[in-house]
């Protein structure tokens, strides 16, 4: 993907989808090439609405910590807001799925 303000977006969504498929080494390889992409990004809200869905992607795949980092550095506050829903959405899902001893 060779449009700098697409290829993080893309790459984000496409981790998600591996996710999704039970990818998760997949997912991980794509999220750290749209981590690296993101910075490319100008639009500043184009660029907030990217980080989220990695973040996201990264609560998907249960690394929260990594969500949570994420999420902190989105602006404006109201996106980083979204981000967070998003990660305790996850989170929620991901707890009613693991098994619990």
């Amino acid at each position: 993907i060779k449009d700098t303000d697409y290829k993080a977006p893309a790459l984000a969504t496409i981790a998600e989808a591996q996710v999704t498929a039970g990818d998760i080494s997949g997912a991980k390889a794509t999220l750290t090439q749209a981590q690296v992409a993101v910075d490319t990004i100008k639009d500043a809200d184009h660029k907030a609405q990217t980080l989220v869905t990695i973040a996201q992607t990264q609560a998907m795949m249960g690394d929260v910590k990594g969500a949570k980092a994420t999420a902190e550095g989105i602006k404006p506050l109201e996106v980083r807001v979204s981000a967070y829903a998003a990660i305790i959405k996850e989170t929620a899902k991901r707890s009613k799925t693991v098994k619990r001893p």
